[in-house]
């Protein structure tokens, strides 16, 4: 069992969500919870993971889930809430100030875009971009570089985005919308089309926005199973009914199974892939994988 970790108030509610997309029942009362995670009494950034087989579903949840921002994707019934902690509290986020950062799987980083003087954009440029209203060009320019260094890109600050290789590229769409928030995080399927050591290396970046952002929720959705279950301390299975005589899906998708790997004592350690404990739940999850 994990030691000296406790979940207290409330940071994202998921009620009763349903998706009907052109008849067919995409989600159907998808119910969740995510209260704000502590370690050793001090705030701490979380990772909720949310896995599927393909198809069912986990893009559209997440886009539901983002879908106060920019209007991704609005559910046909149910509701997603965001809360603000405020000491032992937690209090609802208004509809139109909650700021989500979505980083998509086929994350478009607009590499050709031209600043003002008709020449392509640095990284450094690309953040700019995305700066909050009321900031100033010397602040903007500050955060963006602030950014790059913390996603372990400060030497390519000056360099193009077409430069860069596919983990690198997925360093800056994360910066990109760490622009708009420190607190929401929601990314799709980030570790495809990466190899071994580019998946580590987004897999280390995250767990280092977790620490350095004390009161962040990072939700992915992935099939990487292994992967996702070494950094997340929550994990969310999204499957549908069976029928019991054919065994085929019926339905849409909800979260069937849910894991608390903190409690499990399976998060926030290092190769704990090499562990029994680790590859005995990882063997139940799999197994379950075919059930979804």
């Amino acid at each position: 069992m994990q030691e000296d970790y406790e979940r207290r108030q409330r940071v994202l509610e998921v009620k009763d969500l349903s998706l009907d997309l052109g008849g067919k029942l995409i989600l159907e009362g998808v119910n969740a919870e995510v209260k704000k995670l502590y370690r050793s009494g001090e705030p701490y950034g979380q990772v909720v993971g949310i896995i599927g087989p393909s198809g069912v579903g986990k893009t559209r949840l997440i886009r539901c889930i983002a879908g106060s921002m920019a209007a991704f994707q609005q559910p046909t019934s149910g509701s997603v809430h965001f809360y603000e902690v405020i000491g032992e509290y937690s209090r609802p986020i208004p509809y139109d100030k909650v700021a989500v950062g979505y980083v998509p799987q086929d994350y478009a980083l607009e590499p050709t875009l031209h600043d003002l003087e008709g020449n392509i954009q640095t990284l450094e440029g690309l953040i700019r971009l995305g700066k909050r209203q009321g900031t100033s060009r010397e602040d903007a320019e500050k955060k963006a570089f602030e950014l790059l260094e913390q996603v372990g890109l400060k030497e390519h600050t000056y360099a193009r985005a077409h430069q860069l290789s596919g983990g690198q590229k997925q360093r800056l769409a994360i910066a990109q919308r760490l622009v708009y928030t420190d607190r929401f995080l929601v990314m799709d399927e980030p570790f495809s089309n990466l190899d071994i050591l580019m998946i580590e290396d987004i897999r280390n970046l995250m767990r280092n926005l977790v620490k350095s952002h004390p009161f962040m929720t990072i939700l992915i959705s992935t099939h990487d199973v292994q992967t996702i279950s070494q950094l997340a301390d929550t994990l969310w299975l999204l499957g549908r009914n069976r029928d019991e005589t054919s065994g085929n899906p019926i339905g849409g998708a909800f979260i069937k199974y849910e894991y608390d790997m903190a409690k499990e004592g399976l998060a926030w350690k290092e190769n704990i892939e090499d562990t029994s404990e680790f590859r005995s739940i990882l063997k139940e999850i799999k197994a379950r994988f075919r059930e979804l």
